[in-house]
């Protein structure tokens, strides 16, 4: 979804059949950081940078997001700078296509089991109480084991 800037509080359709889950904001004329929301951080006030290892940060730059639209507050935050270009990725969760949620680590080499209620082809995780780097793993690449083949968003 691409939209322009108002600095003011507003509302933008998003498309989706849900309120979304899962949303990247990218100021598309600047360099600035890809912001990130998601329902498990903690509310709406809780935010993290893409292209950073940074843990979970605090601001006001969004409110909850609806079946329609998500809603952005007033300037500042790379979000909603007026007349600025942004693009915005928003997703909810699908049965049997996506999930999106949180879970504790236990420590083990093996980590925690995560029901998804289906075999995901492409999985996005980072840890969010501390600094760490967003990891990417998929199926497409790496067949025989797919642990060698791991992305890093922020980097």
């Amino acid at each position: 979804m691409e939209y322009t800037g108002t600095g003011g509080a507003t509302s933008v359709g998003h498309g989706l059949s849900a309120a979304p889950e899962w949303m990247l904001f990218k100021d598309k004329g600047n360099s600035t950081n890809w912001r990130v929301y998601h329902t498990s951080m903690g509310g709406i006030t809780k935010y993290m940078l893409l292209n950073s290892s940074a843990a979970v940060a605090t601001a006001s730059m969004w409110g909850s997001p609806t079946a329609s639209a998500f809603i952005i507050g007033g300037t500042g935050y790379e979000v909603n700078e007026s007349g600025n270009n942004y693009i915005a990725y928003c997703w909810h969760g699908v049965d049997g296509f996506s999930k999106f949620g949180i879970y504790t680590g236990n420590g083990n080499t093996n980590g925690p089991f995560v029901y998804t209620g289906f075999k995901p082809a492409w999985i996005m995780f980072k840890q969010t109480n501390s600094t760490a780097d967003w990891f990417i793993m998929d199926s497409g690449r790496g067949k025989i084991n797919t642990q060698v083949y791991r992305l890093k968003a922020n980097t």
